[in-house]
């Protein structure tokens, strides 16, 4: 293990100096996973952001903790790219509250691109329609289904101007669900299932859904979670 002196650079400095070669790995894996050819707005938002400078030490202590535990794979490196990808994603979602124009001495990502063309996710745990569970006289008194969740939850996509993209895109009427529990025997065969993890789009992007997709397929994975991806496509114009 590398011992940092109490003498000369900063440990800071002795510390980014000692882990510069995987230091180089995690900003190649960055780069690598924020292009888009989709979404071209993401790898410009998102270049603006990294390449702002900073010190990287989340990723650093994310390095460095895994190294004083011993570990010797390359997952360290991954996780230390999330980290810093998390940390982007605060920064951001700041400057958005904070109304900042500055950041770093540079233009803040909100001010270049603004934040009104939005696409929210996230799994709420909140089935809010009829047709987003199996039984919505049976759930009426069960979390994620009662009446003032399922009355917040519709109350805050109207004050948000937000559009629930599933519904936009399937209607009301369609059951759907993206939840389904571990204590079913035989979940697929009961298909007692809850909508509980949602796509919202500001109204500006409401004409841009070409698809949603629930992938339903992967809760019958050898060790899957109790929820499914929901993946959603928007027209570039």
């Amino acid at each position: 293990m590398h011992r940092l002196t109490q003498t000369g650079p900063k440990p800071q400095d002795q510390l980014s100096a000692h882990l510069s070669v995987k230091m180089a790995e995690v900003n190649a894996l960055i780069k690598t996973r924020m292009a888009s050819k989709h979404a071209p707005r993401i790898p410009e938002v998102t270049a603006h952001l990294v390449d702002s400078g900073g010190k990287r030490l989340r990723p650093m202590l994310t390095l460095a903790a895994a190294e004083l535990c011993g570990y010797e794979g390359m997952f360290d490196i991954h996780l230390a790219a999330t980290v810093e990808f998390i940390h982007t994603a605060t920064l951001l979602h700041d400057d958005v509250v904070d109304e900042s124009a500055q950041r770093r001495g540079r233009p803040t990502a909100n001010l270049l691109w603004d934040n009104k063309s939005s696409v929210l996710v996230g799994d709420l745990n909140i089935a809010p329609l009829a047709a987003d569970v199996w039984s919505t006289r049976q759930l009426k008194n069960v979390v994620s289904h009662t009446d003032i969740e399922r009355e917040m939850l519709l109350k805050l996509i109207d004050k948000g101007g937000w559009v629930d993209a599933v519904r936009h895109h399937y209607g009301e009427e369609e059951l759907l669900y993206s939840w389904w529990s571990y204590r079913a025997r035989d979940w697929q065969a009961s298909n007692r299932g809850r909508r509980l993890d949602h796509i919202w789009v500001s109204a500006d992007n409401k004409d841009k859904i070409t698809n949603i997709h629930i992938d339903k397929a992967i809760r019958g994975a050898e060790k899957p979670s109790d929820h499914v991806p929901l993946v959603i496509e928007l027209a570039s114009k």
